[in-house]
């Protein structure tokens, strides 16, 4: 793709590197991850993909097309298009990444947790409805600007929401949501510990509605006060 499809990254007549390092792994993990999930790109440059939204770092005015520019990737948002497959780990490769909406697919496997790693700007991470099952990873900690995580109505088969994720809501997350209802008897269900989720929610399957817990629907905690869900 980066030689045949695009003519401003490899110069053919020298067949040098014209395009910064930073913009061509970036390029590298969409392509990677609408490739895994069976995704087709439209268009040639990634920032004119579906969901993908780019900044140029230095505000220059279109700049999306320039080889030289610094376009950098701060929103994947595909809610609600029955992506299937699972994320790959290239994601890292996005570390100016700030909002992630997955939800409402069929996406499965586990997290990436290398990526977690990297998303140092990440606020919102949105993976409910989905098929997820391999656990809550501890890595979802360092991610340390996140102010919004949604998790429910996955398929984590219990287990508790790691205490590095619940330390979290000292910091800047306002929600976290999860399958948590206490309720609840499904092998989906994780345990959340006191003052750590805002909302629990019941898990698909096993006989369960899959609404909101009613025992914590109309208790969002003082912190989430005022902050836009």
């Amino acid at each position: 793709y980066l030689y045949n499809s695009r003519t401003d990254v490899i110069n053919k007549e020298t067949n040098t590197i014209g395009m910064p390092r930073m913009r061509i792994m970036q390029i590298y993990a969409l392509y990677c991850f609408y490739l895994q999930v069976n995704f087709p790109q439209e268009g040639i440059y990634e920032c004119e993909w579906s969901g993908v939204t780019c900044r140029d770092l230095n505000d220059r005015e279109n700049a999306p097309y320039s080889v030289t520019s610094d376009m950098v990737v701060v929103s994947l948002e595909l809610s609600k298009w029955q992506l299937k497959g699972t994320l790959p780990a290239e994601l890292a490769f996005l570390p100016y990444i700030e909002s992630i909406d997955l939800s409402n697919n069929q996406l499965s496997g586990p997290l990436p947790t290398m990526a977690m790693f990297k998303w140092n700007k990440l606020k919102v991470l949105s993976l409910h409805d989905n098929q997820f099952d391999s656990g809550l990873s501890s890595e979802i900690g360092h991610l340390t600007s996140l102010q919004k995580l949604t998790i429910y109505h996955n398929e984590f088969q219990g287990g508790t929401i790691p205490a590095e994720v619940c330390h979290l809501r000292e910091g800047q997350l306002h929600f976290l949501w999860a399958d948590c209802s206490t309720s609840s008897t499904s092998n989906f269900r994780v345990s959340c510990p006191e003052h750590c989720c805002t909302i629990c929610f019941e898990p698909v399957g096993f006989g369960h509605d899959s609404g909101v817990s009613t025992e914590i629907a109309s208790q969002l905690t003082h912190d989430t006060h005022g902050v836009d869900p």
